[in-house]
């Protein structure tokens, strides 16, 4: 039986409104000068964009529509430029351009929106050329998954392996039966559409591996009662379509995982990974570049740890438990910078330089997916 909502999830608001306005806010407060950081706390992460969920409408039903900016738009309507900022006005700089932004998560042309996020497609997107023969990498699942493609983009290099990539933002990698009820639900198709897919590779005789991807903290916040860790690090509760989608992942995310073993594909499970929560201090070095404590941003360590095991059992061959946050971590903190480098892209994300430092934590999957291939 699926969790029902306990009092601090009632907290969700709704409406494209406020959506658009978190959006708005997060963006501001995450691109923030050194100053601004030390005057306000982190920004927090609640926002769509923060979670790639605005590429959804372009093949997924049921997700909200949007402009290049995220935001409700005709099919006529032409994006316009930001208004200039009023002369003597307090608002904070504009955000760098997807294209200008190096931590941003870059992903091949055909694969994005304008907007540069990637889009959710009903193929995966191909990150390497095709190698005729070689076995293929199929990254799965959601913006957490997208943000560890430098990690892993690095460690295939040019190994004799393809590497695609199956992305749905604040989709965790679930597979739920459909009926006319919830046949024009985005989340709920989209795992159709992967196993789809594998499904018709296994049968031309390609040789897949699985690395499955998700966002572990983020869906557990919203699907188990409030504790004391919650009270002082507080999660992100407040998007209506993230929480829908956890709480149909109770379910669905086993039975992806028991389909995938159902096909004997192997399948390999990235570990929790770090996140910001709300109300963190302000930071004097600039936004989200301060250490901060291990406890809050691999909150619930234990418990998410023990349902990535348990997807794992579920699975014919069983692959590697993938754990880059032991490269951002130690056993009291996070860092918020490492080599010079800003560990986050936003405070939902590890940012795309840091991700590329974490290549060795996917050593093992590229090594066992090249052997996969010669044989």
């Amino acid at each position: 039986m699926t969790p029902s909502p306990s009092p601090r999830h009632r907290r969700l608001r709704h409406g494209p409104a406020a959506l658009v306005l978190a959006l708005v806010l997060a963006l501001l407060a995450s691109q923030g000068t050194p100053a601004q950081a030390a005057e306000a706390p982190a920004p927090a992460a609640d926002s769509a964009c923060l979670l790639g969920l605005t590429v959804l409408c372009d093949v997924l039903p049921g997700a909200p529509a949007r402009g290049s900016d995220g935001t409700r738009t005709a099919a006529s309507e032409e994006p316009t430029e930001d208004p200039a900022p009023v002369p003597g006005d307090s608002t904070p700089a504009a955000p760098l351009p997807w294209y200008a932004n190096p931590d941003f998560v870059d992903v091949p042309r055909p694969c994005r929106a304008s907007d540069g996020l990637p889009v959710a497609r009903k193929t995966p997107c191909r990150i390497t050329r095709l190698k005729p023969r070689a076995a293929t990498i199929v990254l799965w699942g959601d913006s957490h998954a997208w943000h560890m493609l430098p990690a892993l983009r690095k460690a295939v290099g040019n190994k004799r392996v393809n590497l695609v990539m199956f992305f749905a933002g604040g989709c965790p990698p679930m597979l739920r039966k459909l009926t006319p009820a919830n046949s024009r639900a985005g989340c709920d198709v989209y795992g159709h559409y992967v196993f789809d897919w594998l499904a018709r590779q296994q049968a031309k005789g390609m040789k897949l591996r699985v690395v499955v991807g998700t966002s572990w903290e983020l869906y557990h916040n919203i699907t188990t009662p409030p504790n004391a860790a919650d009270q002082k690090y507080p999660g992100l509760t407040d998007n209506e379509y993230v929480a829908t989608n956890a709480r149909k992942a109770v379910k669905g995310v086993p039975a992806a995982f028991r389909q995938l073993g159902r096909m004997r594909i192997p399948t390999d499970i990235i570990m929790p990974m770090p996140m910001v929560y709300q109300g963190a201090p302000a930071c004097p070095e600039g936004p989200l570049r301060c250490d901060l404590p291990r406890a809050g941003v691999l909150k619930d360590i234990k418990a998410n740890n023990a349902r990535a095991w348990q997807m794992r059992r579920l699975l014919t061959r069983k692959g590697f438990m993938v754990r880059p946050a032991q490269g951002l971590c130690d056993t009291k903190v996070c860092h918020g910078t490492l080599g010079g480098l800003p560990v986050y892209y936003d405070g939902l994300h590890v940012g795309q330089r840091t991700s590329r430092t974490l290549a060795r934590f996917f050593a093992p999957t590229v090594t066992a997916a090249v052997r996969q291939g010669r044989r």
